[in-house]
């Protein structure tokens, strides 16, 4: 089981969009397999994103995906800050980190 968590810290005002694109995109990650669970922060502009895949090829397959594309942009474009965890590790806080690691 591997195991994605993303903090994400909003610019001002753009709880909405945000929520938009989430809902979108977790129907369509969910169909291939990925779980996903999305929780707003009680600080409104805070969300805490944790994806969940059964096999770390599930996982990359998933992260290649244009789904996981729309959604990185999305976060740089609404978000102040990120905290982007892999199994429980600080891997950075740069949604484009994800698709230049290498995975075991």
């Amino acid at each position: 089981m591997k195991k994605l968590e993303l903090i994400i810290f909003l610019k001002q005002g753009k709880s909405k969009e945000l929520k938009q694109t989430l809902q979108a995109l977790n129907k369509i990650l969910q169909e291939y397999g990925t779980s996903i669970s999305i929780d707003e922060l009680e600080e409104s502009c805070c969300f805490c994103i944790i994806v969940r895949w059964e096999s770390v090829a599930q996982m990359q397959h998933s992260l290649k995906r244009a789904e996981f594309e729309i959604l990185s942009g999305a976060i740089n474009s609404l978000c102040e800050k990120t905290i982007i965890r892999l199994d429980d590790v600080l891997i950075g806080n740069h949604i484009s980190r994800l698709k230049d690691l290498h995975y075991e």
